[in-house]
């Protein structure tokens, strides 16, 4: 299997775009108007070369000093792997990110989408 995420080696986080969204569960007995909501975040990482990340499935950021996603901009990736449903993104500051490829860590559209100069496309589901 190509791991395309290595094509991120080296490059600079030039700009991180978050996006809330509110999730609400449909209820079969529509008699009770309270419904349970979930609030999910999604991110996209820029990188120079025209490479753009978006991870849609649960992640986290471990080892992360900063206060806000934001502050990831000017960090280098400088390392990837992919195994055991998990893909993970080091980058040169001791912070790593860890994107659940489980079913379980599942929300969608896709769990990301890696897109990149002369139509580079590749969906991760």
């Amino acid at each position: 299997m190509i791991d395309y995420l290595k094509n991120l080696v080296g490059l600079e986080i030039k700009n991180v775009n978050e996006g809330i969204v509110n999730y609400y569960a449909i209820k079969k007995d529509r008699s009770t108007p309270d419904q349970e909501s979930q609030l999910l975040i999604s991110i996209t990482l820029y990188f120079n070369d025209d490479y753009r990340l978006s991870i849609y499935n649960k992640f986290e950021v471990l080892n992360f000093k900063g206060k806000k996603f934001q502050d990831l901009i000017g960090l280098i990736l400088i390392d990837t792997s992919e195994e055991n449903n998990k893909a993970k993104l080091f980058l040169d500051n001791g912070a790593t990110i860890i994107v659940d490829l489980s079913p379980d860590g599942f929300i969608g559209p896709e769990a990301m989408l890696l897109l990149g100069p002369n139509g580079l496309g590749i969906v991760y589901d």
